[in-house]
């Protein structure tokens, strides 16, 4: 598929289950879009569009019990930067902020995932119990590219169960994250945005942290935290094929939401940013097609007070969205 400035955006993976450790060779091509990188001396802020390129290996080392699972996951990745020259729109401009990094950047990562789900008997998905995941990737010259900065990104999901209600579940999540090295004008971390179907597929270090009802990279930073809880509950239950087709309706569902995240730098840059804020409802429809791919579509609603209000007809703090979500919730 092609993205805003129709750069082709696509992810490819491949994994060898043959023998443990597990073997997997992944490759993508990405678009990155900062809205106010670009500063003017006469104060207006313009947009920095990237194109990203990487491909990577990884060797997955699982510890599997019936009632929890570890998991080591071992990287090496390498990503590719260049500037979307279709998205220059003030060449009569005087600039008066940092060149954006277009260097590469070759790095090594790893992740130690815990998960102990065993609260729902017919669940297809991670979002049951417990979920906790960290990562730390380092990147040096001598792994290829140019800059030297390691970053670690910690993820914690508790998943508690109403006991009065068949599958109803209210999800509590933290995230914090952390660099220190070489700094570009992009960050080390993104906040905003709803979510990147090609950045969530990559194994590798998560650099953007979606806030829904805000653009991706609506601030970034050295540092991010995001705090957000879910209640979760099914509306109507369908469990039906259709006839031989490959198909089977799952059931709809829906969530209501809250919010927050902020990203800091470590020299004092954005600690005036303040947090950003959102709340809303989304409703999806679980089905599966050609009998693996499990996939949830759907639709929502959010509001984004932090953002600028605008006019009496264009409200942006109000929002409507398309969602696909990559697992069903039940």
């Amino acid at each position: 598929m092609e993205s805003k400035y129709e750069t082709p955006i696509w992810f490819a993976r491949y994994t060898y289950k043959g023998l443990y450790p597990l073997f997997g060779l992944y490759t993508f091509q990405d678009q990155a879009i900062y809205p106010s990188l670009i500063k003017a001396a006469d104060g207006s802020t313009y947009a920095y569009a990237e194109k990203i390129a990487a491909s990577g290996l990884t060797i997955d080392v699982p510890f599997i019990r019936m009632d929890r699972r570890f998991s080591l996951t071992l990287g090496y990745q390498y990503l590719k930067r260049a500037f979307i020259e279709e998205s220059r729109n003030y060449e009569e401009k005087t600039i008066i902020s940092t060149d954006a990094s277009e260097k590469d950047e070759g790095t090594v990562w790893t992740r130690l995932s815990y998960f102990d789900g065993t609260v729902f008997r017919r669940s297809n998905s991670v979002e049951d119990g417990r979920l906790i995941c960290v990562t730390t990737e380092k990147a040096d010259p001598c792994l290829g590219g140019s800059l030297s900065r390691w970053r670690t990104l910690a993820d914690w999901s508790e998943y508690v169960r109403n006991p009065r209600v068949k599958n109803h579940v209210l999800k509590l999540a933290g995230t914090y994250g952390f660099g220190h090295g070489d700094r570009t004008a992009q960050g080390m971390f993104g906040l905003g945005g709803f979510g990147d179907i090609i950045s969530a597929k990559s194994p590798g270090m998560q650099r953007s942290i979606t806030i829904r009802g805000y653009e991706a990279n609506y601030q970034t930073g050295t540092r991010v935290a995001k705090l957000s809880s879910a209640y979760r509950f099914p509306i109507a239950g369908i469990w039906k094929g259709a006839g031989s087709a490959p198909f089977f309706a799952k059931q709809v569902f829906a969530e209501v939401f809250y919010e927050a995240g902020r990203t800091w730098d470590n020299e004092g840059k954005g600690d005036d940013l303040g947090w950003l804020h959102a709340t809303g409802l989304e409703c999806n429809f679980s089905m599966k097609l050609l009998r693996y791919m499990d996939f949830a579509p759907g639709l929502g609603v959010v509001y984004a007070p932090d953002r600028p209000k605008g006019g009496d007809d264009d409200d942006e703090r109000w929002q409507f969205y398309i969602s696909i979500k990559g697992s069903v919730n039940f």
